[in-house]
């Protein structure tokens, strides 16, 4: 099985993550992870040690079918550029900058995405999230 990608461990990110692994909805077996900030993870790693810490975001990317981008709005499109070559037509991007349109995204990336608008109560595993997918 391929494993889920994260790209980003900020705070949005570490809720979201933390509250997938602590309602059991993903098994941390199938999770890789990479972060700009690659510390942030020690912890991550040290609660959860099946989960793979990848080098960087295209070892993340090139082992993922289904890749959430936790990074800021600003860094979106540019890590975008940097894994379009790991990529594929199949490989489905969630990201949760909501400052950038879905037409924003798929200037870069023509496949499946989704927008993602959580909010902070999802640390309680009581949130609410506004979602939003292509027609692909």
């Amino acid at each position: 099985m391929e494993k889920i990608g994260f790209i980003g461990y900020g705070s949005m990110g570490k809720v979201i993550i933390n509250g997938f692994l602590l309602s059991k909805a993903l098994k941390p077996e199938y999770i890789i992870i990479s972060s700009r900030t690659e510390s942030k993870l020690d912890e991550l790693k040290s609660n959860y040690p099946e989960i793979e810490i990848a080098p960087n975001n295209s070892t993340t990317a090139s082992k993922s079918n289904l890749l959430f981008l936790f990074v800021d709005t600003h860094n979106v499109k540019k890590v975008l550029n940097e894994i379009l070559e790991f990529i594929t037509e199949n490989t489905h991007i969630v990201y949760i900058s909501a400052a950038l349109t879905i037409e924003d995204v798929e200037r870069v990336f023509n496949g499946k995405i989704t927008k993602v608008m959580p909010s902070l109560t999802s640390q309680v595993l009581e949130g609410v999230s506004l979602i939003a997918i292509t027609q692909q």
